[in-house]
């Protein structure tokens, strides 16, 4: 019985996979940058993944080099830039201000699963059509970055951060919901 079956492989299907792959460093890079207090350059990272987000499926169609293991290596790299990293910059930025930890965690935890359980479901089903089912994690993932840039660049008061958590409950909803979004 063999355990590993080796895929075959074509130079052209490095391209679009790069761009997963280095989308999922920069997910990987806005995790340290958030523990280690630069939250700004880690909201840019995020942002930065939601171009790449683009780029590895343009090309994918440009040099036809889509495939079922690209589909699965996007999810994997979409759940740590767009699910895991944003928690990731709510929780290290707002760790020394909120003084409730478990609505913090509460907050962040329920985003992260609710970004598993959409590209889970987005995977498993047959979505042929030409609408999303619920809001994708790369707009919830690209917003919490852009919300956090936009807080830092309008000088928004501490008082104002201490929502995000919610607001990451509310994008977590709006992930798992059957909000019918139009495929662009």
């Amino acid at each position: 019985m063999q355990l590993f079956h080796p895929m075959q492989f074509h130079p052209k299907y490095l391209i679009p996979n790069s761009f997963t792959a280095l989308s999922m460093v920069f997910g990987l890079a806005s995790i340290v940058c958030a523990a280690t207090g630069n939250c700004t350059l880690a909201a840019w990272m995020i942002l930065w993944g939601t171009l790449l987000d683009k780029l590895d499926g343009a090309a994918a169609r440009l040099f036809h080099a889509t495939s079922s293991f690209g589909v699965e290596f996007d999810s994997f790299a979409d759940f740590v830039v767009f699910g895991i990293a944003p928690a990731a910059l709510c929780y290290f930025r707002l760790t020394d201000i909120v003084h409730n930890q478990t609505w913090l965690i509460a907050g962040c935890g329920f985003y992260t699963v609710a970004s598993a359980v959409r590209l889970a479901r987005f995977n498993v089903c047959d979505d042929s059509g030409r609408v999303f089912y619920g809001i994708p994690t790369t707009v919830c993932g690209g917003f919490m970055g852009a919300l956090y840039l936009t807080w830092e660049s309008q000088g928004l008061s501490s008082a104002l951060l201490i929502l995000w958590p919610a607001l990451m409950a509310g994008a977590a909803l709006s992930m798992i919901s059957n909000i019918r979004l139009p495929k662009i």
